[in-house]
């Protein structure tokens, strides 16, 4: 899509790959989500919580990782509402600019 259009056309097919990944991960390692329709930052929270090779670590040399694990699920639930209310997913009003759109799909890869 980037390469055919622009970022702005590509951020609900970042958003599609990450859940599907989140989705696949959780069932590969049996996590089961037990709300009807899950978000994108309900498979992260579920693979933070039960995903047996996440450890976390709550000593105090490890709190920033932490920190940033727990930050992904907001940041998820953002990135989800940008995709629900600003990008060609729906039929919205705005649609994010091109910049922004970047980070969007920069921050998705980087979750990947």
């Amino acid at each position: 899509m980037i390469s055919q259009h622009d970022c702005r056309s590509a951020v609900d097919r970042a958003h599609t790959a990450l859940h599907g990944y989140l989705k696949e991960t959780c069932n590969n390692a049996g996590l089961t989500i037990t709300e009807s329709n899950p978000k994108i930052q309900d498979y992260w929270s579920k693979l933070k919580q039960e995903h047996p090779s996440i450890l976390i670590d709550n000593s105090e040399s490890h709190l920033p990782i932490n920190q940033i694990i727990n930050a992904i699920g907001k940041l998820l639930e953002n990135l989800n509402g940008i995709r629900n209310n600003r990008s060609y997913s729906h039929p919205n009003e705005q649609i994010i600019g091109e910049s922004e759109a970047k980070l969007v799909i920069n921050l998705f890869r980087s979750i990947l």
